[in-house]
């Protein structure tokens, strides 16, 4: 990670996306995660701003929206 890029600001691109600030979803690698920001942190954020997150095995799927979600198969 970049020396400038701090934990904050690493989550702080992923609220400020276009994809975010539209409700779409936004995929992030849970071993960036973990190695950029920490999961604690990660999902303390993703309280915060409502968004609901599923892990799909090495990555997450973040749905940057408020709508119910729905497993289909």
């Amino acid at each position: 990670m970049p020396a400038h890029m701090t934990p904050k600001l690493r989550l702080r691109q992923l609220s400020d996306s276009k994809s975010a600030l539209n409700g779409g979803e936004v995929l992030r690698k849970v071993s960036d995660v973990y190695r950029m920001v920490g999961r604690l942190a990660f999902e303390t954020d993703l309280r915060r701003c409502g968004f609901r997150t599923v892990q799909n095995g090495t990555m997450y799927v973040v749905f940057c929206n408020h709508e119910h979600l729905r497993l289909i198969v």
